[in-house]
């Protein structure tokens, strides 16, 4: 059973006087060190108390996440549970899409939490032994304005509490001298040299966690893919159906 909680308490809104400007991006240890006190209580429902593993399919735009993820739903079939991309829900059900921190703010503490309660909803309707999500909660502070640190304190969590709602982390690379290997998709709209910097900073929130996986670009994508898949096939194994 999942903890009770109240909607979201201590999540404040944005300061548009502190948050003017993009923030610096954090290494991962300075990003665990000064998010290392947990003292506040969680504003999402965690799934902690699921029986499933939990494995996170993230990376930057054009990394080949979409593609793993179809690959995964066939290749996996009923044995896993996948979580669609929270972002791509929002904006694509009308939830506005705008450049800066003013657009930015609402739209990424929307994610987060609309991310926890997903999760949380589909542990509580599912006793499957692998969830899979499109991104995870931490992907969010990627592109907050502020930059991760400020995020974690808006929205009242940490990299630590964030790393124990998963088992695993599968980041899919950008590569850096090549086009990414999927076009502009629906709501994308960043350019490679954007998908690099989110990239690199999406592995900074992720990189300390145990169970991260980085899957870096090969000659061929289908090269990528296929050790992706690998991987996926082995964590359903350990997780007891196959």
């Amino acid at each position: 059973a999942f903890e009770e909680h109240t909607l979201c308490p201590e999540v404040r809104p944005v300061d548009h006087g502190h948050c003017q400007a993009p923030g610096p991006r954090h290494d991962t240890e300075n990003l665990l060190e000064e998010t290392a006190r947990d003292p506040k209580p969680p504003v999402v429902s965690s799934t902690q108390d699921s029986q499933g593993t939990w494995v996170v399919v993230t990376g930057g735009p054009g990394s080949g996440k979409t593609s793993l993820l179809d690959a995964a739903r066939r290749a996996l079939g009923e044995s896993a549970v996948f979580a669609p991309e929270v972002a791509t829900m929002l904006f694509s059900g009308g939830f506005p899409r705008q450049a800066g921190e003013l657009g930015q703010g609402p739209a990424q503490r929307a994610i987060f939490l609309v991310q926890g309660e997903l999760e949380a909803a589909l542990a509580g309707c599912s006793r499957a032994d692998l969830f899979v999500c499109d991104r995870g909660t931490l992907d969010a502070s990627v592109y907050w304005p502020g930059g991760a640190l400020d995020f974690l304190d808006c929205v009242g969590t940490s990299v630590p509490r964030e790393h124990a709602r998963y088992d695993h982390i599968l980041h899919m690379r950008v590569p850096a001298s090549e086009p990414p290997y999927e076009g502009r998709q629906g709501v994308r709209t960043e350019d490679h040299g954007e998908a690099l910097a989110l990239d690199n900073a999406i592995a900074a929130v992720w990189q300390a966690h145990p169970g991260y996986i980085s899957i870096e670009p090969r000659e061929s994508f289908e090269e990528k893919l296929a050790e992706a898949l690998r991987h996926m096939e082995r964590i359903l194994c350990k997780s007891g159906r196959r």
